[in-house]
């Protein structure tokens, strides 16, 4: 083989593996934040959908977001739920308050975001009541 052919071979496979690579590295750090499908399920309280959910950790706090839909053709006055947190077990870790504030009118759509300040690195699972 000459030497251009030789060349360009490994430049070729270096293009390669660095595509690889970075690939790689995309899925890993993309499915970092993911936690387990409990958590992020979709429910309905008292007529709202609590949709779109993720968890994440930033900055040693856990960071819970989702959209608060009131799908219905009239106002829902529901200020506060509590969202209870648990392990693969079904053992309560946490119950944190989610605030939607004041009433939702009809097809109005919210962002919650609930900052939490404790290790909830073993939340598996989530359930929204109606807070008492």
């Amino acid at each position: 083989m000459n030497r251009k052919r030789m060349v360009a071979i490994i430049v070729v496979v270096l293009i390669l593996l660095t595509a690889i690579m970075t690939l790689v590295t995309y899925n890993k750090f993309k499915n970092e934040d993911v936690k387990d499908v409990g958590i992020t399920k979709d429910e309905k309280v008292n007529g709202l959908n609590f949709t779109d959910t993720t968890f994440k950790e930033k900055e040693s706090q856990y960071v819970l977001q989702m959209n608060v839909t009131n799908p219905s053709k009239k106002e829902i006055d529901l200020k506060e739920v509590d969202i209870v947190l648990k392990d693969k077990d079904g053992k309560e870790i946490a119950t944190l308050l989610g605030y939607i504030g004041e009433p939702m009118k009809a097809n109005e759509i919210r962002t919650m975001t609930i900052n939490a300040a404790m290790d909830l690195s073993k939340v598996k699972s989530k359930t929204i009541k109606v807070k008492k």
